[in-house]
Parts: C-alpha cells; structure tokens; sequence
C-alpha cells in the first residue's frame, strides 16, 4: 500500500497501523512517500513527530530509502520487509515535482505544473517525446516484463489450486463459494420465520451471526469494544496472531478504521460485518460513503438507535443519523421493527453483490407479533395491523411500529377508530417498487402520520404529518426520555385525534 504525509494525519490511519501491530499483519507493507511537503507548505507547519519511533512503537518494522529513484534499494527494503513477522513500513524520502523548477515545495502539490514547465520537465528528464506520446518500447517493457511475471504467477496459482483441490476438496469447495462472491446459506432453513417476542432486536443479530457463521466461512467481522452491548461478534474465538481463523475482531475503539477495514474484506468477497452504537457511525460516515461510491455490500450494523438509550444521555442517543445515510445515495438503510425483519434484514445484506447496508437495531426489547415473509420485505414497507376499512395511517419504524399497534388498538378500543400501521424498514427498498404497490400501502387519499424516534427530515415525502425529534435527547431511563418525547401510546393517540381533521 501507498500513502503520504497528509494519510499519515489523519486519526484514521493512526487507528488502523495500531490494530496491525497488535495483530502483526505481516503480509501488509506500507511505502511512504516522504517529501515533507503538504498542499499548505512543509509538514513541520504541522507537525514534528519522529515518524519511527511512532511507527515502532505500534509494531511495526521501519526501513528508509534515502534514494527513490535508485530502485534497487526500494527492492532489497521491499523483500526484507516480506520476511518480517510484523507489518513494515518503508520510508521512502523523495521529491515531490521531481524534475520541475518548483519541485521540494507546495506548488507542485494540488497545482497543474502548466504546459511550458511540462516541456521543460521532460527535457531535463531526457523525456524527448511530445505530449500523449508513450514510445514503443515502454509497450515492449511492459509486455516482456510485467506481463509475462504476472502469466508465470497466474500459471504457478492455477497449478496449486489444482493440487489444493485434490487434496482439500471440501475446503476448496469453501474458498470457490468466496471467489465466487455466494453465500450459499440456506436461510429459509436455518432461520425461523416466528417472531421471536419481548427480544430486544440487537439480541437477535447476535444470535443470527451465531447461527449462521458455521454454514459459511466467508463470515467475519466484530465490534469497536462494544461487544457486550452490541451482541456482534463472530465465531471460532478471536482473529489473532495466533489464531488467524478466529472470526471475531477485537476492533477497540477505532470505528473509522473498522469500516474501512471491512470495506478491505469485502473487496476479497468476504462477508465482513461491523458492530457499534449508531451514535458513533458518525466515525465511521467517511468509510460508509466510500463503501457506497465503490459500490461494497459491507454491512454495518448499529445498536442503541434512538433516544430509549436513555441513561448514556444526549451525546449516546441518535437523532440525525437515520436521516444523514437516508440522504447517501447507493445504500440501504434497515431499521427492523422485530426480530422477523431483523432475520429478512441481515439475509438481504449477506446476499447483496454491491450495494452497502446499513442495519439500525434496538437497545430495549420488542413486544410486537407480526411476521412478514422475505419476498414482501423486500418491498421495503407493508400493512401490519389493521384491514381494508381504516381512516388513516400510521407510518413506522423499528421500534415504533410496536408503538403505533399499540396506539392503533387503543384508537379502536376508546374511539372505535380503525387506523392502518404500516412498517417502513427501508425507504430505499420501498421506491423501487411499482406506483401501484406504493399507493396501494399508503393511499394518498388517506391521512398518514409518520412515527420515528429522530429528525422528521425526509419523511414529509410519504407523509402528511411526522411525529418525531427535532432537538438532542434527554438523560432518564429510556421508558422516561420516551414519555417525555411523547412516544407513548396515550401521548400518539392524542396528538393523532388532534390532528384528525
């Protein structure tokens, strides 16, 4: 891998060189471009860090290359870095605009070096050919050189696959279903269409990677020191330096590094899973977008989705965050309203080939009954509670679908009003679906009430009024911080009458 003074700043390359000291990933090599120049002037503005003790002080193996064009010393530090039993970082010390009359400062950073300088630059480079002109024997160099190294290797791979698969056939089998990009899990089978009662939805998660992991080795991943709270953790112990088939990843507290750690493993077909707070996706948005523009099925799953965190207060309870990846194009955003939809919810995200997932899960348990099968999930929304003669309709989500029958009854118990409850999971799913399926569950000659414990943002698209948060939480139980925000069912009953006409 590649990076620059500038990559070595950010937080999130300091996050990942620790965990691969910690888990001595020696196969990882790490050039450093070294100019000291960044694009507002030299790095010591910045910073004056001493680069290797840092570095070894993470567990990792230093080497420098005082001379970069002279790449017989890059080689000999690339090929004792392969002997390593740590991650190695190789310093390389060269001039950035090498061969310009601004080279060594900032202006050859982020600046086109201009048509007269280019002509310049190539001479004194004895570069004698015009512009979008490559020489033939570069093409000749190419062909003789890199093609043919890469053929020889490809031929030397295909024969051990050969004799792998002879002599591990079952476990060759394993390796071309993750080539191959398949799960090949029969959910239908393993995973119980009933709906599992008075369960909080991260418990279910966590039970669903347990069941699952055995039935395919492609499932990896694990948490940002959230563990306990979370419930994601993956099987056969902890990934280590001494146990490299452990699936679970003691993360720590590195949310960035860990959404772009699995976005790495997801590009290799693995289906690689993270855990953490949804407050704290705010970390990991940079990794999630990437993941998103690279179209990678990574799947996030976030737990303590709304202000029923209670206790942890203001800075632990989500308000925006629903609404923030709502807003991402390319990526699915679920937030189950039972443990039904949860199993629906991580069965679409471990069978997606490019589009990330995003899976919003329940601190408190969940009382609701309904269950829906995969194939009308996959519509994004759909009735729960309620038949044909209905007067209006409560739009929800995750936990607040249990708020909304609840409402619903009491309306028809006291009121004798007949109100629909229809659970939302994903918005994205949902406008996909034809014109006729989408009015057909929410009819636009109906009053619709949208029913979320976050910003109201976005959702007057399917609603005509939007029972939500629009300010920062409260600390409390959760049940307390719930009622104060209205979101019992006396509280959406009265403000629902209120609002009838």
């Amino acid at each position: 891998a590649l990076c620059g003074d500038g990559d070595l700043q950010e937080g999130v390359a300091m996050e990942a060189m620790a965990l691969a000291g910690r888990l001595k990933l020696s196969k990882l090599i790490l050039l450093f471009d070294s100019n000291d120049i960044q694009l507002d002037g030299p790095t010591h503005l910045a910073t004056n860090e001493d680069i290797k003790a840092k570095v070894e002080s993470m567990n990792w193996d230093y080497q420098i290359v005082n001379e970069p064009n002279d790449l017989t010393d890059l080689s000999k530090a690339i090929e004792q870095a392969k002997k390593s039993d740590k991650p190695s970082f190789i310093e390389v010390k060269s001039i950035i605009g090498f061969g310009s009359k601004n080279a060594g400062t900032s202006k050859t950073h982020g600046s086109p070096i201009g048509t007269e300088e280019t002509a310049n630059m190539r001479k004194s480079l004895g570069y004698d050919y015009k512009e979008f002109v490559v020489p033939e024997e570069v093409y000749e160099d190419f062909k003789n050189s890199f093609k043919a190294r890469g053929e020889k290797l490809n031929k030397i791979w295909e024969e051990n696959l050969v004799k792998y698969q002879e002599k591990y056939p079952n476990e060759f089998l394993e390796l071309s279903l993750i080539m191959s990009n398949d799960i090949n899990i029969d959910f239908d089978k393993l995973i119980p269409q009933e709906n599992s009662v008075n369960e909080a939805t991260r418990v279910t998660i966590g039970k669903l990677i347990n069941t699952l992991s055995p039935h395919s080795k492609a499932l990896i991943g694990g948490s940002a020191d959230l563990t306990s709270s979370t419930k994601v953790k993956g099987i056969n112990g902890d990934f280590d330096f001494d146990n490299r088939t452990g699936r679970n990843i003691n993360f720590g507290v590195r949310e960035h590094a860990m959404a772009g750690i699995i976005n790495g493993m997801v590009l290799h077909n693995l289906k690689a899973f993270s855990g953490g707070f949804f407050i704290f996706s705010d970390y990991m948005k940079p990794a999630i977008r990437i993941a998103a523009l690279m179209d990678i099925p990574a799947t996030y799953i976030f737990t303590h989705d709304s202000v029923a965190v209670g206790e942890d207060g203001p800075t632990h309870e989500p308000i925006e965050q629903l609404t923030m990846f709502r807003a991402m194009p390319n990526i699915n955003v679920f937030r189950p309203g039972n443990a039904n939809e949860v199993r629906h919810a991580f069965r679409y995200a471990l069978e997606a080939k490019k589009t990330p997932n995003i899976i919003a899960l329940t601190r408190q348990n969940i009382k609701v009954d309904y269950t829906v099968n995969y194939d009308t999930f996959k519509k994004g929304a759909y009735t729960v509670y309620g038949g044909k003669d209905f007067e209006a309709i409560l739009l929800a989500t995750g936990s607040e679908v249990e708020l909304a029958v609840e409402t619903a009854e009491l309306l028809k118990q006291e009121n004798n009003i007949n109100v629909r409850v229809v659970s939302m999971p994903s918005r994205e799913l949902f406008i996909k679906q034809s014109r006729d399926y989408r009015t057909e569950v929410l009819p636009e000659d109906k009053l619709i009430i949208a029913v979320e414990m976050g910003s109201t943002l976005g959702w007057y698209e399917f609603a005509d009024i939007v029972y939500g948060i629009d300010e920062f939480g409260r600390s409390g139980k959760g049940e307390e911080v719930q009622e104060y925000f209205g979101f019992t069912k006396e509280k959406l009953a009265k403000f629902y009458l209120d609002n009838l006409n």
